[in-house]
């Protein structure tokens, strides 16, 4: 048995508290002696997992999900169900500075899967124990980018009404599995007290886990059924037809430009922005106020050259469209900007820096509407820490930006 550990590269934890009797490395290294032929049955089912076969990922996932630990289930409830008032994970309370600091780093962690300890790190530690895996944020990118974009857009389209867009699901991913990892150790110790499944598949999934590189197997098996899985036909056609009558409607009605839908298809898949240019090419408009087509030097106020180049920093720095919601924000609130139609001045943008890579208007004029109802108690230093919705990285994210650039572009006209 190699004595190194592995690496499964997720994310960045300080160290935890939750020290598990060191015990269970004996019971299962002792029922894995007396039972190798029940083990090398639960790896042949396990190989034999596809999108095509999934009744031993059914088993799996039902002792993954029975005996779940009450940290990691009010994770994965705090994002996926929707009440009034959502009280922030406990979990993610404690952690919380260190994950947001790994989104910005290099940073990782690792716990062992018998003893809970956890250790954290600046770099890859070049020798680890057995049953010690290492974490970092790589592994969820890796994972996140293997999904296909259709089943990205599906999930986007869930927490549409939040104002998510996929970036933001990036982060949602990035969350959820580093909660789910660092309670692992509690994991297998509800499989070896508490179970609720059979004997010889509880020990089995945690000797799996403990000494067999089991994380990261079931990681890359999770990852070959996701990229090999297609939608079926049925849905792909009603998918498809509804994307016809919502653009030829929106047309219609004036609701959108032809303009607009061009520039969303182009972040579109192969197949849905093809359909979309074929409406295109078939529907009229209809004809509305009179658009707003100054160019970003007409739009700014005061000293032209000084807003001009801060927005080009901006730019630089804040790589997410969506973040052009808070620039916009910004601009207003600091009086550096004449029109109040978002929409005016992300058409500037895209006419003045083509190459900025600035994608469609949508996501971003969303959530400058959002940001106006919230902007009130988010920015304020006092009342923002009384709401636990703006505990969010959602949220996280659009007051660190505005913080950022607010004071920035105020001083230009001072002094």
């Amino acid at each position: 048995m190699n004595n190194k550990g592995y690496i499964i590269d997720l994310s960045n934890v300080d160290n935890a508290n939750q020290q598990i009797t060191f015990s269970i490395r004996e019971k299962v290294h002792t029922w894995y002696s007396n039972n190798v032929t029940v083990y090398q049955k639960f790896l042949r089912n396990f190989k034999k997992m596809s999108g095509t076969n999934i009744v031993f990922a059914s088993k799996l996932y039902r002792l993954f999900a029975d005996n779940m630990p009450k940290e990691a289930e009010e994770v994965w409830k705090y994002f996926f169900t929707d009440e009034g008032d959502k009280q922030t994970p406990s979990l993610l309370d404690k952690y919380d500075t260190v994950l947001d600091s790994c989104l910005e780093g290099d940073n990782c962690f690792s716990v062992d899967m018998s003893s809970g300890d956890v250790k954290q790190y600046q770099t890859i530690p070049s020798n680890m124990a057995q049953g010690e895996v290492l974490f970092s944020k790589k592994m969820s990118d890796l994972f996140f980018d293997s999904i296909p974009q259709r089943a990205k857009i599906y999930f986007v389209n869930i927490f549409s009404e939040d104002g998510i867009d996929e970036e933001d699901l990036r982060l949602i991913v990035y969350t959820l599995l580093s909660a789910s990892l660092i309670s692992v150790p509690k994991l297998i110790e509800n499989l070896i007290y508490k179970r609720k499944q059979s004997y010889n598949l509880a020990y089995s999934a945690s000797y799996f886990m403990i000494f067999d590189k089991g994380l990261l197997k079931m990681q890359k098996k999770l990852m070959e059924i996701v990229s090999s899985t297609n939608i079926g036909y049925n849905y792909q056609m009603m998918a498809d037809n509804l994307t016809r009558s919502l653009v030829s409607s929106s047309i219609s009605h004036g609701y959108n430009s032809k303009e607009e839908w061009k520039e969303l298809s182009k972040e579109e898949d192969g197949e849905t922005a093809e359909i979309i240019d074929g409406i295109l090419a078939k529907t009229k408009g209809k004809g509305g106020r009179k658009a707003d087509f100054r160019t970003i030097d007409e739009l700014c106020v005061g000293n032209k050259k000084a807003v001009i180049q801060l927005i080009e920093q901006f730019l630089e720095e804040e790589k997410e469209t969506v973040a052009l919601a808070y620039l916009f924000y910004v601009l207003k609130t600091s009086g550096h900007i004449s029109c109040r139609d978002y929409k005016a001045f992300h058409r500037s943008l895209v006419q003045a820096y083509p190459l900025a890579g600035i994608k469609g208007l949508t996501k971003p004029q969303a959530r400058y509407s959002e940001l106006l109802e919230h902007a009130v108690f988010l920015l304020d230093d006092n009342k923002y820490k009384l709401y636990k919705e703006y505990n969010t990285i959602k949220w996280k994210k659009a007051r660190k930006v505005i913080m950022k650039w607010l004071p920035q572009f105020s001083a230009i006209d001072q002094g």
